[in-house]
């Protein structure tokens, strides 16, 4: 059987459908980086951060962290440093060793971060220290850090009733 549209119910499913209508702008703009730009960084996580009796960087995940604070949280200048400085990174490592900083040996890997930290390539040095601080504000935010490196205390400090305050 067929019933009459409700009056309501009609007003909320256009109300809907608009709502939705208005967002679909937004979507398009929503994109995954290549899978090669986050192993890159991932590579690049880990050189800061390595794996040693704690978990890297890889382990942790910091690279989705990190390309998910730019692209959320980052102004379009950041956004902009970026995505250009991926691209100048890559191209400056490969110029340098003549091979992919995902294919290169840990020790140019870290010796190639050093230059850019002693301002050899001032170029990188707006995007390094941009994914350094990333990269240690994901860790130090980390499920890890806060439950093993330091314990999360609700409220800090304990009674010790045989301490002398005076």
């Amino acid at each position: 059987m067929n019933s009459p549209i409700n009056r309501k119910a009609f007003l909320r499913n256009s109300i809907i459908l608009a709502g939705g209508l208005a967002f679909l702008p937004y979507l398009s703009s929503c994109s995954d980086p290549t899978e090669e730009a986050s192993a890159e960084l991932a590579e690049l996580a880990e050189t800061l951060i390595p794996k040693t009796h704690t978990p890297g960087a890889k382990d942790l995940g910091l690279q989705h962290f990190v390309i998910k604070m730019v692209e959320d949280c980052g102004d379009e200048n950041q956004q902009k440093v970026f995505g250009q400085g991926m691209v100048k990174f890559k191209s400056t490592f490969r110029d340098q060793y003549e091979v992919d900083f995902l294919n290169a040996k840990a020790t140019d890997r870290s010796s190639f971060l050093k230059q850019i930290e002693d301002e050899k390539f001032p170029e990188l040095s707006e995007f390094y220290s941009l994914v350094k601080n990333l990269s240690i504000r994901g860790y130090t935010n980390s499920k890890f850090y806060m439950t093993e490196v330091v314990p999360y205390e609700l409220v800090p400090g304990r009674y010790n009733p045989f301490f002398k305050i005076a």
